[in-house]
């Protein structure tokens, strides 16, 4: 199974981690700088992971 990220992807990436990050930064208020780095971190991540699945999803259900 071969994938392609083209820059609508990457954009879309990009704009759901601002997105979450800033929601959970409203929700939660760190306390301190690397709880903020933390939690970017993995609110990055987690954004990487759905943008790949939306990707993937078309071709898993074929």
């Amino acid at each position: 199974m071969i994938f392609h990220l083209q820059n609508a992807d990457v954009i879309m990436m990009i704009s759901v981690a601002l997105l979450a990050t800033l929601i959970i930064a409203l929700r939660f208020q760190p306390r301190s700088l690397l709880g903020l780095v933390i939690e970017a971190i993995c609110v990055n991540v987690l954004a990487v992971l759905a943008v790949l699945t939306f990707e993937l999803l078309p071709a898993l259900l074929a």
